[in-house]
């Protein structure tokens, strides 16, 4: 005799949610009246760095949901307890990922949903469909994540390396045009780029 399939939130979410998008809901459908729905989101971030003010909003906007935010600290440790977490049962409806790693262990662990009808289906969610450049996580033809924000990047400069090179920085620059002026400030003893 086999047990019946356990339904979770999440099972019962999983048309309605981007794996890290909590706006994601807003495309659900209209005011439910039935009672509040709780869901559970777990980021990295701390609560008063941003995700409380979001949560909030989201609450205003969408009265028929409560959520609940975990913080894991962004670390070894602090992934391994979200991984540990999804794979025991905890009741996690929306987790951010940072790492691509990460992303694409619990990806192809199963601990993302196969948000791809949900996706094509809404036409706002149109720029996640994208694979020339993607804003979603693809893993073998199926998107299993959305990317909510791009980690800001920036660029230390010598300029007075740069002015005995002879070069000037662009406004805009491709990858390639970086590593170019990267090779040019490389001299013997010093490195034109390092991280």
């Amino acid at each position: 005799m086999t047990a019946a399939p356990r339904i979770s939130r999440r099972s019962l979410l999983a048309g309605g949610l981007g794996a890290t998008a909590l706006t994601a809901l807003t495309g659900c459908g209209g005011r439910s009246s039935s009672p509040a729905t709780t869901l559970n989101v777990w980021g990295g971030v701390p609560a008063e760095s941003g995700p409380a003010d979001l949560i909030a909003a989201f609450e205003e906007a969408h009265p028929e949901y409560t959520v609940n935010y975990t913080r894991f600290i962004n670390d070894d440790r602090g992934n391994l307890k979200l991984d540990t977490a999804l794979q025991g049962g905890v009741d996690i409806d929306v987790y951010i990922t940072y790492p691509m790693e990460s992303l694409a262990l619990r990806s192809g662990s199963g601990m993302g949903l196969d948000l791809t009808d949900r996706v094509a289906a809404e036409p706002g969610f149109e720029p996640f469909l994208e694979t020339e450049a993607p804003r979603a996580f693809w893993q073998d033809g199926r998107i299993t994540a959305l990317a909510t924000a791009r980690s800001p990047r920036f660029i230390l400069l010598n300029t007075a390396h740069l002015e005995a090179a002879g070069l000037e920085v662009p406004s805009e620059w491709t990858v390639e045009e970086f590593v170019a002026m990267s090779r040019e400030l490389t001299t013997d003893g010093r490195y034109g780029c390092y991280s």
